[in-house]
């Protein structure tokens, strides 16, 4: 299946980077982080998530998996989105080491 990529303005919650949206969602997951090479929520999605689950009796969630592209295409990715670094929207510069 063929999936088109748009950078969005949304975060990554595992490094700060930014996110890119697929069209069509793969499986229900719309943000891929190129830095990492998950699948993933948005920071604010998690920051939410994170807010309504204190006090419940869960014990998590999953927030990201494994990407299913390949390696190259991440790189591929990665530097396109690094080509836009001047046009930064509050995310941090991405690939900082905490996540990927």
């Amino acid at each position: 299946m063929e999936h088109k990529v748009y950078l969005s303005d949304e975060c990554c919650p595992m490094c700060g980077g930014r996110l890119v949206r697929l069209d069509p969602d793969w499986n229900g997951w719309r943000y891929w982080c190129v830095y990492c090479n998950v699948l993933t929520m948005t920071a604010r999605e998690y920051a939410e998530r994170d807010r309504e689950l204190r006090g419940s009796r869960a014990i998590g969630f999953v927030f990201a998996i494994p990407a299913p592209f390949s390696r190259e295409d991440a790189e591929r990715f990665r530097r396109a989105v690094q080509s836009y670094e001047g046009e930064n929207t509050g995310c941090t510069s991405g690939g900082d080491e905490r996540g990927g």
